[in-house]
């Protein structure tokens, strides 16, 4: 009995297909754009995207930087350290202004020449304020700042 029903079951499964033929039935795939070319161009086209990318990140990483101008970085260097020369006396810096800056010739060194006002605990005070910059071999520093009367905090 236990035989006739695994026979019954292999009956209504059907016959089993021959490998030799081929089934039209079965739905084909599609194959993707990328896959229908050939295996040169498969291999090409990314490396040259790859070595494109690599190019332009090149190129702006290595571009020459826009030159500085000597006089507005003396501007700024020398404003930084007056207003940090100043808060560290615990005043509150009003403004700093410069009347000039000037070098001198075949020399890197620039004079910035000003004046600041800061805020003590009785009034508003103003101090000349004379600041030297220093360039060396591309680099930038303060050498001195200097003020016409000491800064107090009142």
């Amino acid at each position: 009995m236990f035989r006739s029903d695994i026979f019954a079951t292999i009956r209504r499964m059907g016959p089993v297909p021959d490998p030799s033929e081929s089934s039209t039935a079965a739905p084909t795939r599609r194959l993707g754009w990328f896959r229908r070319l050939p295996l040169w161009a498969r291999i090409a086209i990314p490396g040259v995207l790859l070595l494109g990318g690599v190019a332009v990140v090149l190129v702006l990483a290595l571009r020459p930087s826009e030159p500085v101008d000597p006089v507005e970085a003396t501007r700024s260097a020398c404003l930084s350290g007056i207003r940090e020369e100043i808060e560290s006396h615990d005043v509150e810096v009003v403004e700093v202004s410069f009347f000039s800056v000037d070098s001198t010739p075949g020399d890197e060194v620039y004079l910035a020449r000003g004046d600041a006002a800061y805020r003590d605990a009785d009034a508003v005070r103003r101090v000349m304020v004379r600041c030297t910059v220093r360039f060396d071999d591309g680099a930038m520093g303060v050498p001195s700042i200097r003020f016409s009367e000491p800064i107090t905090a009142g």
